[in-house]
């Protein structure tokens, strides 16, 4: 037998104390077989408490356990689920959701509860139109030779150089001092191009050294062969 369901209302505000957004009330109300239900719950986002309330009395309170909270009841011949999702909690009478069931009221229509509404294989498929099924898929067309990226296509041949490890690694690229200023014929800069002397001094030979050594130390009759 089936039983209609009326969706009348569904509320959901912050009422924290100090912080509004701690704590939150949501609130359903609707109507099961010609009477009116209200269930609330209370979520406080710090402490984790969680207050399940049928018609004003207490049905639940306490910390949820594991990760969503989930409770169930039975009113009549109805299963309500309450389980939460997405910071947020859904209604579900008889496996359908009160999302649902109020956004299809808004349209003036009554979902039935009954199993017909849960069962797929009884829906009567829709049929298509004629262009429809002359329609043909979009043969897809593959471009060759589009692989090469920018970097391929540059006229650039990099230095490469075996490491110990054996990997082939970019060396930095080596500049011809010759072209640093502009020509190739100019050559790099030579020490004495400018014609002046070579001014730092020159090694003392072996034999200038030992006379000096020969008068300071007071043999001078040692002769040295130059």
């Amino acid at each position: 037998m089936s039983k209609a369901v009326h969706v009348i209302h569904y509320e959901e505000q912050a009422v924290g104390r100090r912080i509004k957004s701690t704590k939150k009330h949501f609130l359903w109300k609707f109507s099961l077989d010609s009477i009116t239900y209200t269930i609330d719950i209370f979520s406080s986002k710090f402490s984790g408490k969680r207050t399940l309330k049928v018609n004003g009395d207490i049905y639940f309170e306490g910390k949820k356990q594991g990760k969503i909270f989930h409770q169930s009841l039975e009113i009549g011949t109805h299963s309500i689920i309450i389980i939460e999702a997405n910071k947020s909690f859904d209604l579900r009478i008889d496996g359908i959701s009160f999302n649902l069931l109020k956004k299809q009221s808004d349209f003036g229509i009554n979902i039935e509860s009954d199993s017909s509404n849960l069962m797929s294989n009884q829906l009567i498929p829709e049929q298509q139109e004629d262009w429809e099924k002359a329609a043909k898929p979009y043969d897809i067309i593959v471009r060759e030779g589009l692989n090469t990226t920018t970097r391929e296509k540059l006229p650039i041949i990099p230095i490469l150089s075996k490491k110990p490890r054996g990997r082939l690694t970019v060396q930095n690229p080596t500049f011809d001092p010759r072209f640093m200023f502009g020509s190739e014929k100019q050559s790099p800069i030579e020490p004495n191009m400018l014609g002046g002397e070579d001014f730092a001094p020159k090694p003392r030979a072996y034999s200038s050294y030992m006379r000096g050594v020969e008068k300071s130390s007071g043999y001078e009759n040692f002769n040295l062969i130059d």
